[in-house]
């Protein structure tokens, strides 16, 4: 487990920002590291940590918070100079908040823009290729090519919304030829009891009539009287 950490702790420092600088608290050397760095770190920094503004990896036990509070106190700062410190580090990151949002904001605006922009060119260059059939129709003046595109326009419309039809139609017929199919094999297995028996029932099923059953009367030596057959 330790040995984990230690491989880790560079990583998890890193990730929050911090100054790298070594914080294996494994390491025998830890509290004189840890005590050369704060040395050498300037007073905002260390008010930070005082106040408790800051709280990363560099102030993450006793022992490195007993560093920072001694390298603190020697220099004899006044914790009223930390206050102004602390909330300029506050307002700070409140900006760079403000600037990521802000900067999120405009690439989904300049997103939304190159859609349209994408959209834009995709019918301008459906204007064009219509422009070009009128031509090829022989129209060569602007109005008549005009009047021709706008002809052509309520064609595709017409096209379109007969397709729009056609396939909610299609829709419609396979979505009954599927529910056909389901109430037919339904039928099937509930009347026949096995699926061998409505191999085929997906297409159809027609239950086979009911066998029937005759009750006769026979003469005195054992035979049958048709006559007298009634079906039960």
């Amino acid at each position: 487990m330790k040995k984990l950490l230690s491989l880790l702790l560079p990583f998890l420092i890193a990730s929050c920002g911090a100054n790298i600088f070594p914080l294996n608290e494994f390491d025998i050397n830890y509290a004189e590291k840890t005590e050369r760095y704060f040395k050498n770190a300037d007073t905002d920094e260390l008010c930070l940590y005082v106040s408790g503004v800051m709280n990363n990896g560099h102030a993450r036990n006793q022992t490195s918070m007993n560093i920072i509070n001694k390298e603190f106190y020697s220099r004899n700062v006044k914790l009223s100079t930390c206050i102004v410190v602390g909330i300029k580090y506050v307002e700070e990151k409140k900006l760079e908040k403000l600037e990521q949002e802000d900067k999120k904001v405009r690439l989904a605006e300049f997103n939304r823009q190159q859609i349209a922009k994408a959209e834009q060119d995709r019918l301008t260059a459906f204007i064009d290729g219509i422009k070009l059939r009128c031509k090829s129709y022989g129209f060569t003046e602007e109005n008549a090519i005009a009047t021709c595109v706008q002809t052509e326009i309520n064609n595709e419309i017409t096209r379109f919304q007969a397709q729009q039809v056609y396939a909610n139609a299609q829709a419609r017929a396979n979505a009954t030829q599927r529910n056909n199919a389901l109430s037919n094999m339904g039928r099937c297995l509930s009347t026949e009891g096995n699926f061998a028996a409505c191999g085929n029932a997906w297409n159809g099923y027609t239950p086979k009539p009911a066998k029937k059953v005759y009750k006769c009367d026979y003469d005195v030596f054992g035979n049958q009287i048709s006559s007298t057959c009634r079906e039960q």
